[in-house]
Order: structure tokens, then C-alpha cells, then sequence
């Protein structure tokens, strides 16, 4: 997809959280990646990687919940 048309945001679900998918969208694929931490309750200091810190810090959640029109 990125090929056609540049992307300016990827939206993902939990099951797709891994540091190396939001790395490939932000720097690779220069969009913004919104994928959720799977481990709500390990805190922020203890998260592996820079995004993944990042999206558990905050993401826009109403963007979030628009994952379903694609």
C-alpha cells in the first residue's frame, strides 16, 4: 500500500504490538503508528522501546477507534 499511496497513519490492534512494526512505519514508511501496548499493567520505565513507551504514555483514541472503516 505504501508503494500507491504515502501513508499518514497506521492504525493497529494489540495483537501487533512490537517495537519493530511501529519503527517500521515511523521511520521506514514515515507515517504515524497508533498500536496499543498489549501489557496495560506493566509500567511505562519497564516497556521495552522507544514508541512503544510512547503509546503507552498516550495515543489519540479517537483516531484509535476508527481502525474499523479501513
Amino acid at each position: 500500500m505504501s508503494k500507491i499511496k504515502r501513508l499518514s497513519a497506521v492504525i493497529a490492534d494489540k495483537g501487533h504490538d512490537r517495537e519493530r512494526n511501529h519503527v517500521l512505519v515511523r521511520q521506514k514508511l514515515g507515517g504515524y503508528s497508533i498500536i496499543p501496548a498489549r501489557n496495560v499493567n506493566v509500567l511505562v520505565w519497564k516497556t521495552h522501546g522507544r514508541y512503544r513507551k510512547k503509546m503507552k504514555q498516550g495515543y489519540h483514541k479517537s483516531l484509535f477507534h476508527q481502525r474499523n472503516r479501513n
